[in-house]
């Protein structure tokens, strides 16, 4: 019934129209692309990458002590 899906990108891709065009999925959502931009500004913000390091660097202390 459903198609088989394969890791290829251009055959997800048209895999995804097939699914959009059967059930009748929307094809652009300005929320979920509003969502998408919003989740990438913020993990490419400065301030959390710095946030990150300095957690990665507490974890690998306690690691290195215990």
């Amino acid at each position: 019934m459903f198609p088989e899906f394969s890791p290829q990108p251009r055959i997800l891709t048209s895999q995804k129209q097939h699914l959009q065009t059967c059930f009748n999925l929307p094809t652009h959502d300005e929320r979920v692309e509003r969502v998408f931009r919003e989740v990438n500004n913020l993990f490419a913000s400065q301030e959390i990458q710095q946030r990150l390091l300095e957690k990665r660097q507490r974890v690998e202390q306690k690691k290195s002590r215990g």
